[in-house]
C-alpha cells in the first residue's frame, strides 16, 4: 500500500493505543479481537484481513477504546479503499499491458527460435550433403550368395546421391532414395559393382558376390551291345597211327 493513500490509519490507531498505555494483549482482551488481526491492522497490512465491514468494526472498537473521532477514521477507511481501488485498478490495467507485452515478446521470441533452428537445421543438411560421402544401404543381397536363378534383384536405399549405377548401368531410384534392379547372371561368380556419387563428386561403393550355379545337366545313353552268339563247329579227324 502506498503512503498517502493509506493515510497512515495504521500508525494512528497504533500510536494512540501506545499513548493510552494498551499492550497489543490488553487490547485483544478489551476489543475481543484476535491479536494478529490488530497486528495486521496497524501495520497497515490490510491484505491479510477479513473483509471490509470487520475491519471498521476493528476501527471503531480502537476509536472506543483509545478515545478518537470515530467518524473521521472511518471516513479515513473509506477513502483509503477508494484510493486503493484506483491504485490497483491502474496497477492491474499496467500489468495486463505488460502481460499483453510479454506475451508479444514471447511469442516473437519463439518464432525467432524456430526460424533460426530451421535455418541450422538447413545448413546441417546442407553441409552434411557437402561434407559426407553418399550413403548405401543394401536390403538384398545382404551378403555374399550363391543362386540356382538366372538373376538377382537387388534392393537398397541410398542418400545424398545424384548419380547411382550398378555394373555401370546407370539406376533409377524414387524420391526417397529407394531403388530395385535385377542383374542377369552369367555361370561361375558374379560381381556385382554398387556405386553412388553426391553432387560434389564424392563416391561410395560396395562389392557383392553371386555365383550362379546352373541346374541343366545332358544325359549320356550308352551305345547299342549286340549279343549275337557265333556258334564254332569243330570237325575231329581220327588219324591210325602206322603199325
Amino acid at each position: 500500500m502506498s503512503e498517502h493513500n493509506i493515510i497512515q490509519l495504521g500508525s494512528i490507531l497504533r500510536e494512540s493505543r501506545e499513548a493510552q498505555g494498551i499492550s497489543i494483549e490488553k487490547m485483544a482482551a478489551r476489543t475481543h479481537i484476535k491479536v494478529e488481526h490488530l497486528i495486521n491492522i496497524e501495520t497497515e497490512n490490510f491484505e491479510k484481513m477479513p473483509p471490509k465491514i470487520f475491519i471498521k468494526g476493528i476501527v471503531a472498537k480502537y476509536c472506543e477504546v483509545c478515545n478518537l473521532a470515530k467518524d473521521e477514521m472511518l471516513d479515513r477507511f473509506d477513502r483509503y479503499l477508494i484510493e486503493d481501488t484506483k491504485v490497483n485498478t491502474r496497477h492491474d490495467k499496467l500489468f495486463k499491458e505488460r502481460k499483453k507485452m510479454h506475451s508479444k515478446w514471447n511469442f516473437s521470441r519463439l518464432f525467432l527460435i524456430l526460424f533460426l533452428g530451421l535455418v541450422g537445421f538447413f545448413i546441417v543438411i546442407q553441409a552434411s550433403s557437402l561434407l559426407l560421402p553418399p550413403k548405401i544401404e543394401i536390403y538384398y543381397p545382404s551378403s555374399d550368395l550363391s543362386s540356382d536363378a538366372p538373376s538377382v534383384e537387388i534392393s537398397g536405399r541410398v542418400l545424398r546421391t545424384k548419380e547411382f549405377m550398378i555394373n555401370n548401368q546407370v539406376v533409377n531410384v524414387d524420391k526417397e532414395g529407394n531403388f530395385n534392379y535385377v542383374l542377369a547372371l552369367e555361370s561361375g561368380v558374379n560381381n556385382i559393382l554398387i556405386v553412388a556419387k553426391n553432387n560434389w563428386g564424392k563416391t561410395s561403393e560396395i562389392l557383392r558376390k553371386v555365383i550362379y550355379m546352373s541346374t541343366t545337366s545332358t544325359t549320356i545313353i550308352p551305345e547299342s551291345v549286340d549279343t549275337t552268339t557265333s556258334t564254332i563247329t569243330s570237325n575231329t579227324t581220327n588219324i591210325t597211327p602206322e603199325q
